[in-house]
């Protein structure tokens, strides 16, 4: 081989190792975090709800110029037996993420997780807080028995006071206003059976729905709590409810097994007791199921959520710190208000029926008075309609970051 060969064989192998130094010194180096958006949510970001706010969250904050990027993680909660893990799931998010310039909690477990943080590194962090009610419990410690904790109904704004939260959306059920409705329609009312499931929101809610009931002593509760029931079990305690007896229903999604139901459970149920008339305070089983409900409008969130997010991150507007609580309205079941007896005594004038939507539709907008009845002004609706839609309403407290 002759020397000019040589050199050329050096020059190429000298050319190959500077074209894959970078690959070497990534390895070597780990790779910087970036500043980032990060949502943290309770269950996965799959599901239709989560996805959606998040997607237009994202479109948002893109079309009115946002630079961040966004980063989703989740903390798949599922079951109250592995409640006590959450926060310790959290924290391990919140610390991979340390260059975060904005996290984003979506679900109650999410929320309480948070809130109850003690390091002042966690309370610092910029939060937003959305898709949860407001009315919320403390998270069991190591030492609590799950099937017999009775937590409290706290309020979560209050705690948030205490943190660097910027923005909540959040809602609140109506429980005075669901009694009202059900006594509307069932004035011989003696007994609510309420019915929640072994998750963290059925826990929340259950103990919202006891707060409440404090003020109605004339009627009596049966509480079908998925933590110590089984579906079995529990379609079993719904056959011996008493008679002049209305049920509320929270959610039923997982029971003490932690087996999760789809709608196969509400079949059970339906069929458990046929003649028990069934309302919904959180919009579950409205369509199928529930005769109705007063819920709150759970659209639009994600819109919103990125308008707050530019003027704070890309704005640098810092007095922006509110909660948002979305308005409740009135949502039923025209087939179950038919079912129920309630169509051939109710009258609904042709000029409220949705546009494009028949007559014959279960899915319509209407004035109703009922004869035999006191007036009940509803709004029925099945699906959300855009341009009736309430914006969400400004709370007359604020969230005072630290």
């Amino acid at each position: 081989m002759t020397l000019q060969q040589k050199n050329k064989k050096w020059r190429i192998v000298d050319v190959i190792f500077l074209l894959l130094l970078p690959f070497f010194s990534n390895a070597a180096t780990p790779e910087e975090s970036k500043e980032e958006i990060l949502f943290v949510t309770s269950y996965n970001s799959d599901t239709k709800y989560t996805y959606d706010n998040i997607n237009t969250f994202v479109e948002t904050y893109r079309l009115l110029g946002g630079k961040y990027s966004t980063i989703v993680e989740n903390m798949n909660a599922t079951d109250l037996n592995q409640a006590r893990e959450w926060k310790k799931t959290l924290t391990n998010i919140l610390d991979k993420h340390p260059n975060a310039k904005l996290v984003i909690l979506l679900g109650g477990e999410a929320w309480s997780s948070f809130l109850h943080l003690e390091d002042e590194k966690y309370k610092q962090l910029p939060v937003f807080c959305a898709m949860a009610t407001r009315n919320g419990i403390r998270i069991p410690e190591d030492s609590i028995h799950i099937q017999t904790y009775d937590p409290p109904s706290i309020d979560l704004t209050e705690r948030m006071k205490e943190y660097n939260v910027i923005y909540c959306n959040t809602y609140e059920y109506d429980i005075d206003r669901d009694i009202e409705m059900m006594r509307s329609f069932y004035p011989d009312m003696e007994h609510l059976v309420f019915i929640s499931d072994n998750t963290y929101n059925g826990l929340a809610e259950q103990a919202w729905v006891k707060k409440n009931m404090v003020r109605y002593p004339e009627l009596s509760t049966t509480y079908i709590d998925g933590r110590t029931h089984t579906l079995d079990a529990a379609v079993n305690q719904l056959r011996k409810v008493p008679k002049n007896s209305v049920m509320l229903l929270g959610i039923w999604r997982i029971d003490s097994r932690g087996i999760t139901y789809m709608n196969n459970s509400v079949y059970a149920f339906s069929k458990a007791n046929p003649s028990l008339p069934v309302f919904s305070m959180t919009a579950t089983a409205i369509g199928y199921w529930a005769i109705g409900g007063y819920v709150p409008q759970y659209a639009g969130i994600g819109q919103n959520m990125a308008e707050q997010a530019y003027l704070f991150l890309d704005k640098g507007e810092e007095n922006i710190s509110n909660i948002y609580l979305l308005p409740n309205k009135y949502k039923f079941d025209a087939n179950k208000l038919k079912e129920w007896g309630f169509h051939d005594t109710c009258h609904q004038p042709a000029d409220t029926f949705l546009p494009g939507v028949s007559h014959g539709s279960s899915v319509y907008s209407a004035y109703i008075s009922c004869a035999d009845r006191r007036t009940v002004h509803l709004i029925v609706l099945l699906l959300p309609d855009k341009d009736s839609e309430e914006p969400p309403r400004k709370d007359n407290s604020t969230i005072e970051g630290r």
